[in-house]
C-alpha cells in the first residue's frame, strides 16, 4: 500500500504504484512502482513524485541564497566556501561596483570575509558562479553564524517566510537564512533565537509547527 502523502517516507518504501506518475528527485521506478530513494519528505506535483532527505548536504541551485566565506583572492575572481563539495567561484563582473583596471581586488573582499550572496549560475558539471548584484546581497560584519541542516532550511523560512519573520519579531534580531544552511545573526535576543531555531530543526515534521514556536517564543520572552 502506497503511503499518505502527509507522511514522510522511509528508504526503499513504496511511494505509488500508478505509471502515469513520473519518478522525480530521491525516488527510483521498478514497472509500475516508484519506490523511495532515502527517508525525508515525500512531494507530488504536476504528477511528479519527489523525496527530500532528512539529512544531507547542500547541493547548489541557481538563483539560492547562500551565506559564504571567501577562501582565496585570485587575479580577477575570489573563490567561495557555500558549505557545499563544490566551491563556487565570485567575478569582479558579479560586483555592484565598478573596479578600475589596476585597483587591488583586496580592498573590495579579503581572505576569509563573509558574504551573504546569489547563486547566479551552476554548470553540469557543477561550476558554481556566485553573484553580489542582488539588493539583498552584501558583507557580513558583527555576528554569529551557526549551521542547520541545509534540507530543514524551508521549515526555518517558513510559508512566504512567515517563521523566519515571527522569530524576527520576537527576538529582535537580525537574521539571514542562506539556503546552504548557515544562518546569520546579529542583535537582539540571539540565545532565544538560536533555541527557537534549534527547536524548529527537532521539530520540523510536526503539523502546525508555526504555532508551536510562537507558543515556545511567547513562554520565553
Amino acid at each position: 500500500m502506497a503511503i499518505n502523502y502527509s507522511d514522510s517516507a522511509i528508504c526503499g518504501e513504496l511511494l505509488k504504484d500508478d505509471l502515469n506518475i513520473i519518478a522525480g528527485q530521491g525516488t527510483w521506478r521498478e514497472n509500475s512502482k516508484i519506490f523511495s530513494k532515502y527517508t525525508g519528505f515525500v512531494k507530488e506535483k504536476n504528477n511528479i513524485i519527489s523525496v527530500t532527505p532528512l539529512n544531507g548536504v547542500y547541493m547548489p541551485k541557481k538563483d539560492d541564497f547562500v551565506i559564504g566565506q571567501i577562501l582565496r583572492v585570485g587575479f580577477n575572481n575570489w573563490s567561495v566556501d557555500i558549505n557545499s563539495p563544490f566551491v563556487a567561484m565570485l567575478y569582479l563582473s558579479e560586483l555592484k561596483e565598478f573596479i578600475k583596471n589596476g585597483d587591488d581586488i583586496e580592498n573590495y573582499y579579503r581572505k576569509g570575509d563573509v558574504l551573504y550572496l546569489n547563486i547566479s549560475a551552476v554548470t553540469k558539471s557543477k561550476f558554481v558562479n556566485v553573484s553580489m548584484k542582488p539588493t539583498m546581497c552584501k558583507k557580513l560584519y558583527d555576528g554569529l553564524i551557526i549551521s542547520v541542516c541545509p534540507t530543514r532550511v524551508k521549515r526555518i523560512i517558513g510559508k512566504s517566510g512567515s517563521m523566519i519573520k515571527l522569530i524576527i519579531q520576537k527576538t529582535g534580531c537580525n537574521i539571514l537564512v542562506g539556503q546552504n544552511g548557515l544562518v546569520y545573526l546579529n542583535n537582539g535576543n540571539i540565545d532565544l533565537a538560536i533555541k527557537t531555531i534549534r527547536f524548529i530543526e527537532k521539530k520540523f515534521l510536526e503539523k502546525n509547527l508555526t504555532k508551536r514556536v510562537e507558543e515556545e517564543l511567547n513562554s520565553n520572552s
